[in-house]
């Protein structure tokens, strides 16, 4: 007989991060990243330095729920050198970051994108990315990001994570939740 418990939702569903009132990776996360201003970084960022010596960068978010229709998840990420004066990268075959979700706290993921050499628009401004959750209403899920490296010395920053209704992209979002 085997038994599996689950967590539920670490956070409700309307869950921001934007890295400004935490001093490392928050409560809840799993990362192996490294949140601060640098390289130019327009606030405080959770960053992994992707290069030949460490080829992979991963951010795990806690569970959020349950998801309720309108709902969607949103972050901005940006690819920069690593030598200043840390011009945007053009990424190179291989490199990769895949945005997944969970739906079993993290046992499984299934994809919710790709971003590769070819749709990253090269820039040193913070590119939004959302997505629809509409088909995992009344779910828990998990978002779970993988950076896979091809070639070159770059820093992959991540910032201003969201769960929650459909905002405009005018709207600032932040956040002071201190996690619990």
């Amino acid at each position: 007989t085997s038994l599996t418990s689950f967590v539920l939702a670490d956070y409700p569903i309307i869950f921001t991060e934007d890295f400004e009132n935490t001093l490392g990776v928050p409560d809840g996360w799993t990362s192996d990243g490294t949140v601060l201003q640098a390289h130019n970084s327009p606030s405080r960022v959770l960053y992994g330095n992707l290069y030949t010596n460490d080829q992979t960068f991963e951010v795990i978010l806690p569970n959020v729920g349950e998801v309720n229709p309108g709902n969607e998840f949103r972050f901005n990420y940006r690819y920069v050198d690593f030598t200043p004066p840390h011009d945007s990268t053009i990424l190179s075959a291989g490199d990769t970051l895949f945005v997944t979700i969970s739906t079993d706290c993290g046992m499984t993921y299934s994809g919710l994108d790709t971003i590769t050499s070819a749709n990253h628009i090269p820039s040193t401004a913070m590119t939004l990315k959302r997505y629809d959750l509409s088909a995992y209403v009344g779910q828990l899920v998990r978002v779970r990001l993988f950076a896979q490296w091809g070639a070159g010395d770059y820093y992959l920053d991540l910032d201003d994570f969201y769960f929650g209704p459909a905002i405009s992209s005018a709207v600032v979002v932040s956040s002071s939740y201190g996690g619990a």
